[in-house]
């Protein structure tokens, strides 16, 4: 009897061992599954803080990005608008300037023009005295009135024709002189500058009876174009040629 029990206590004995270290096998998986599954959910939850930690990084740096692109623009456009009024107040203030010397200019151009002009005036009239005291001397003081019908010689000594008066055209004193004809018939009258006529005769009073024509012919006078009274205007004849000069 005692072998028997001793060796039923021995299996018994076994089993249990057997199912102790089954038992511990079992446990230890299941706690190396869980240790394993934590770590699993540790690693997930890391990563996950990762991803949101990167996303909050991706969207702070997005953020200064577009507020920067922002303040870029804003400057630009700032610096645009500055450099577009910059650009207009110049353009004016040349604008301005180049009118001013244009107006100028102009001024000048004109007082030089008016100087010029009172230039020849004054030298065309002293130029008409210069005349009157020599070749037209005699007949500076007298009535116009007292010289109609003074005979005019041409150049080579020829009677031409006759004063028939005095006109302004273009500002210039002349004389018109009847070309050929007989007793004022069939006379061609042409306009002739005072310049061209001397007295070439005179009484014993020193009175004109006769006027000379120079620088033409008689037939260069002849073929002369018609004077036309229309584009002149006659000079009263109680003034002296003197008068009617201005001088």
């Amino acid at each position: 009897m005692k072998p028997l029990n001793k060796t039923l206590m021995t299996s018994a004995a076994a089993l249990i061992i057997a199912a102790g270290s089954a038992f511990a096998q079992d446990t230890t998986t299941e706690l190396e599954g869980d240790v394993a599954a934590g770590e699993t959910v540790e690693a997930e939850t890391e990563m996950s803080t990762d991803v949101e930690t990167e996303l909050e990084k991706t969207a702070e740096e997005t953020g200064e990005a577009l507020e920067n692109t922002a303040e870029d623009v804003a400057d630009a456009a700032e610096n645009t608008a500055e450099d577009v009024e910059q650009g207009a107040e110049e353009m004016a203030a040349e604008t301005e300037e180049s009118m001013e010397e244009m107006g100028s200019d102009v001024a000048e151009g004109a007082e030089e023009l008016t100087d010029e002009m009172e230039g020849e005036g004054e030298m065309a009239a002293d130029a008409e005295g210069s005349l009157l005291d020599s070749d037209m001397a005699a007949a500076a003081d007298m009535q116009i009135s007292s010289l109609i019908g003074t005979n005019v010689v041409s150049q080579e000594g020829n009677d031409v024709g006759e004063i028939d008066s005095f006109v302004e055209a273009n500002g210039e004193v002349m004389a018109v002189i009847g070309i050929g004809g007989f007793l004022g018939l069939g006379e061609h009258d042409v306009a002739i500058g005072l310049d061209r006529l001397t007295v070439n005769e005179s009484n014993e009073d020193g009175e004109p009876t006769e006027f000379m024509v120079s620088g033409y012919t008689e037939d260069e006078l002849k073929e002369m174009q018609e004077f036309d009274a229309a584009s002149a205007t006659a000079i009263d004849g109680e003034l002296s040629l003197r008068s009617a000069m201005g001088s």
